[in-house]
Formats: structure tokens, C-alpha cells, sequence
């Protein structure tokens, strides 16, 4: 085994606005069935959605999102699905816990299951067909090594313990396979002989929970530090190139040539790396839900955003564009009194917003009409007035957005009291012992701390 372990510095980007080029919606569906949507696969010209919905079909193949049909593992609610792989006509499901489902898609309007696979205490996060064997990941159980010759009779061939936990696979390069190996950073196994050999693992600048390879670059997501890119030129000596820090938490990645999409927590991000040792910043969208998972052809962006499935052009934006500083305003980490929320117009025309409204009577935006010339922003006031009802609403605003006349801003209220009002009681334990009781404590001035950790 060759061990081969960088030293590094962490580039810091300062995070501004995008202009000029960005991101314009081509597609949008939200299925009418429940789902969290988690991440998202192509496979030729298939979108692979895996959430809670079960395994989603999209047809990709004219640009825009088609959606098909799926199959759900549980039935109602279903069984959550984290990830999948597709070969041949045939697609791996994995559920973690719940194991995998191997799934004939040939006719993806007619998904069929042919089997299913449940390991023995083992969590399945993500798997890659490997010349002849599917190999998939196993978190701290490491990689296992799946005959699937027979897709009815999926068989146990080989393990590979030697990991710390592997979250995403990614095969290349005359039989080399890619390890987003979580504290052990990139791993890279040689799977051309009898038995897998690690023949190198790299330092990542975090935890490395997703990857994806294009020509001689490895782009690796790794969490609250961004994104890391490595050249595997020769994949037994790989070279960290540089690591570009994101605004939120990198969970997922794509790579296409010369550009990496990012889901960033309650974003989506394409950086331009034509010069890898100095990725830009060139396309950003807040999310309406959370960014769970993101995959890139070209200039196209498919974004799993928890709930809904979106469809994003990267490039020059003909005519007006809207964007927010955020699409969420969620207590208590948010302050809903006396609140600004910035509208930028990110397009190449005059953007007029036509009207602004709240659908709950607890919020107030002012001003409600006004125009945003190319390239610039303007502040409105968001005011929130509690009531003994938590109150949330959807402030949606009308505009000339070609491609996003009526875009929202979800609002989430906090339960209010009037000044004068007692303090509600209530009994929590005490870490030494015994309970606490605040009406016990009446006359007394009291200091509540309240903290949590996870």
C-alpha cells in the first residue's frame, strides 16, 4: 500500500452576489405522493430521484424534467432510498439499513423490481457497477462487492474492511476505484486483480462524504469545508490541488469538465475550475427546501431539494432575473421583528416586482412594488407580530422573471406572548438530579439556560 498524505492551506472566497451569468430555472415537479427528495443519478438520459418518495424517474432527454413513474420500496410513505447506480437497463437502489433493490428500467415508464438485498447489520449508502461485480458502501463496515451477473440473485463475492466510512464510490481509470471515505479522506483501490488493493489515500481538508471524476480531476465534497480538488492523473499518486470553502455545507457535488455544482445546504452553487488552483464562484440559487442532491451535465444542474425536484441552465441570463437573500426565514435562529430580506435582479433587463403578499395576516412587507435595474438590489422589510398561534406563510412575490413569475419565500412564525403576560410553567429534569419547576421558583429572579447537542 502506498500512503500518500498532503499538506495544505484552506482558500477562503468572500461570498458575494453573481452576476452576469447564474443560474435560470428550466424545470420544476413536485409529485403529488410524499417525498423528501435526497439525491439524484443520470443515466443516459434519465434523472434517478432517490428520497422518501422511493425511486424517481425523470426523462431528461428533450431539457427539461419529465417525470415517469418510480418505485417505492415500502409502499405508501415508502421506504426511504438514499442513492442509486444504474447499469444495463438495470438500477441499484440503497436504503441503508433497509438494504438494496435491484430494478429493471428498461422501460423507465414501467420500473419492475427483480430483487432485493438486506446485509446483516450493515448500513448501504452508495454503490457503482465495476467492470463485472457492483461495488457498494457500507459506511464503517467498508466496501462489499456484489455479483450481480443474475440481477435476481445478487451475491456476496468480497469485502474490504480496511475503511473509515465510506459514503460514495466512483470507478474509473482501467480499474481504480474512488472512496469518499469520510476521517480517511479520498481512499483509491487497483480492483484489477483477485483481490482489491488500497494503493493510495489522500488527506481531505474534511470529513469527504461525496466525489465525482471527470478527465483528471477528483472533486470531493467534504461538509464545512468546501470542496476539495485533487489531480488522479496517476490514481496511485494522487495531488491535492486546491479546496475552495462554500457559504453553508457541501454534501454533494458534480462535475462536468471545467465546472462543479454543489449542493450547499439551502443552496446551489457552480463554480468555474478552468483553473483548478482558483475556483469562482459563478452560479448561485437559494433553495426552497434544503439542497440534498445535486448532479451535472453540461450546463445543466438537477437539484434534489427535499421536497421538489428542480432543473437549473448555467450561463448568461437573457432578460430580468430574481433572487433572494434567502428563501427561508425559520425561528429562532432567524429574528422576524424589523427583518430585511434583499431582492437582487441578476439578469440583464430591468426586473419589476409587481406585487409582494403574505397569505397569513401576522406579516407585513413593505414596500410591495417596486424595479430593480441590472445587477442591482433593493431591501424590504418583513415585520412579524406574534399571536398565541404560530403562524406561517408563504410571502410570494409576483415579478417579470421569465422563468420565475411567482417565486416564494417561506415564512415560519414563532408563538407569541403579550407584554404583562406570565411566563407559561413548566418542569424539565436537572442534570444533577431531581426536577426544576419554575412556579416553585415564583418571587425569585431566575436565569434559564438552554442548550443541546447532537
Amino acid at each position: 500500500m502506498r500512503l500518500t498524505i498532503s499538506t495544505f492551506a484552506v482558500v477562503l472566497l468572500v461570498v458575494l452576489p453573481v452576476m452576469g451569468l447564474n443560474l435560470e430555472r428550466f424545470g420544476y415537479h413536485m409529485p403529488d405522493f410524499f417525498v423528501h427528495s435526497l439525491d439524484v443519478e443520470i443515466y443516459e438520459d434519465l434523472a434517478l430521484l432517490t428520497g422518501y418518495g422511493g425511486f424517481m424517474i425523470y426523462d431528461i432527454s428533450d431539457g427539461g424534467l419529465q417525470y415517469l413513474n418510480r418505485y417505492n420500496p415500502g409502499g405508501g410513505r415508502g421506504t426511504p432510498v438514499y442513492d442509486c447506480t444504474a447499469h444495463d437497463g438495470i438500477g441499484y437502489v440503497f436504503g441503508r439499513a433497509a438494504g438494496m433493490w435491484v430494478v429493471d428500467i428498461s422501460d423507465p415508464r414501467n420500473p419492475s423490481a427483480l430483487s432485493s438485498w438486506r446485509p446483516n447489520g450493515q448500513s448501504l449508502e452508495d454503490g457503482v457497477y465495476c467492470g463485472d461485480k457492483l461495488t457498494v458502501s457500507a459506511h464503517d463496515d467498508g466496501l462489499i462487492f456484489l455479483d450481480v451477473s443474475n440481477p435476481r440473485q445478487p451475491a456476496v463475492i468480497g469485502t474490504f474492511g480496511d475503511m473509515s466510512n465510506c459514503w460514495a464510490v466512483r470507478y474509473e481509470r482501467n480499474g481504480y476505484l474512488f472512496v469518499a471515505d469520510g476521517p480517511g479522506g479520498l481512499a483509491i483501490l487497483n480492483l484489477a486483480g483477485d483481490e482489491p488493493e488500497l494503493v493510495s489515500r489522500i488527506e481531505t481538508t474534511g470529513q469527504a462524504i461525496d466525489l465525482r471524476i471527470d478527465n483528471d480531476i477528483c472533486a470531493v465534497a467534504t461538509g464545512a469545508t468546501g470542496v476539495d480538488l485533487f489531480d488522479i492523473s496517476d490514481p496511485e499518486n494522487p495531488v491535492f490541488i486546491s479546496n475552495f470553502v462554500t457559504p453553508n455545507y457541501a454534501g454533494k457535488v458534480g462535475l462536468d469538465e471545467n465546472l462543479v455544482a454543489v449542493a450547499d445546504w439551502n443552496e446551489v452553487l457552480v463554480y468555474d475550475i478552468s483553473d483548478p488552483e482558483n475556483a469562482v464562484l459563478n452560479g448561485r440559487k437559494h433553495t426552497e427546501k434544503r439542497a440534498m442532491g445535486v448532479a451535472l451535465r453540461g450546463t445543466s444542474v438537477y437539484l434534489a431539494d427535499w421536497g421538489p425536484f428542480r432543473g437549473f441552465n448555467y450561463g448568461e441570463i437573457e432578460g430580468p432575473d430574481i433572487e433572494f437573500s434567502t428563501r427561508r426565514i425559520n425561528p429562532p435562529g432567524d429574528d422576524l421583528v424589523d427583518t430585511t430580506i434583499t431582492v437582487y435582479n441578476l439578469g440583464s433587463e430591468v426586473l419589476q416586482v409587481n406585487r409582494i403578499s403574505c397569505n397569513a395576516p401576522e406579516f407585513g412587507v413593505d414596500p410591495g412594488q417596486f424595479s430593480i435595474n441590472p445587477e442591482d438590489s433593493v431591501e424590504i422589510s418583513l415585520t412579524y407580530q406574534p399571536t398565541d398561534q404560530v403562524a406561517t406563510s408563504n410571502m410570494q412575490v409576483q415579478s417579470n422573471d421569465t422563468d420565475e413569475n411567482r417565486a416564494n419565500v417561506a415564512l415560519e412564525g414563532i408563538g407569541g406572548l403579550a407584554e404583562g403576560d406570565r411566563a407559561p410553567d413548566f418542569t424539565a429534569p436537572i442534570l444533577s438530579g431531581g426536577e426544576y419547576t419554575l412556579s416553585d421558583q415564583r418571587g425569585r429572579v431566575q436565569l434559564l439556560i438552554f442548550w443541546a447537542s447532537w
